[in-house]
């Protein structure tokens, strides 16, 4: 009998300490060509602020399970918390495409003539296979206190295979588009 138990306890014990599965990171980062062969100049356009809704505000990439319902995954996650991944990859995007350097010290803010804040309402994979964003922006003028002008963006890309890692793929092209409409914006809105 002492055997029996001993062989359920040891079952038991080696069932609760099985191997976690690994912890995958992804960075949102940028492709854009490094411009650090260019002298600076003080920048005319900052990001002041990026806010994503609190459902995404968590480490794990996020996941419609059904409609109305996501879960965040446990295994998969960004490398860093994703409103400032998303700040990184939209400041060196910007950069890229306007030729100068965009500026995120808000410190500096009195020196720009544009000043952005973005907001993430969603940013998840879908049921569908896709990768989804909605977001929404606003520029102002510094000179000016205009109201500043506001715009939206919603867009949803299929991802190249199944997995996360095709949905971070997924979402970090979707940031670029991002960051290219809002590039585009800045240039209708001077």
């Amino acid at each position: 009998m002492r055997t029996v138990t001993s062989l359920w306890l040891f079952l038991l014990i080696g069932c609760t300490t099985a191997t976690p599965a690994p912890h995958i990171h992804y960075l949102m980062r940028s492709d854009a060509p490094d411009r650090s062969e260019r002298v600076s100049s003080p920048a005319r356009v900052g990001i002041r602020k990026v806010t994503v809704a609190p459902y995404l505000d968590r480490p794990g990439l996020v996941l419609e399970s059904a409609p109305s319902q996501v879960r965040s995954a446990r295994y998969h996650e960004w490398a860093e918390p994703l409103a400032k991944g998303l700040r990184s990859l939209l400041r060196a995007e910007l950069s890229s495409t306007l030729g100068a350097d965009v500026d995120d010290n808000e410190a500096q803010a009195s020196h720009w003539t544009y000043a952005i804040d973005v907001t993430i309402d969603q940013f998840h994979g879908t049921s569908a296979g896709d990768a989804l964003l909605v977001a929404s922006w606003r520029i102002d003028r510094i000179a000016k206190d205009d109201g500043g002008a506001h715009y939206r963006f919603a867009r949803r890309v299929p991802l190249a295979r199944p997995g996360y890692a095709a949905l971070a793929e997924a979402q970090v092209e979707l940031a670029r588009q991002l960051a290219s409409t809002i590039a585009a914006s800045l240039d209708e809105g001077s």
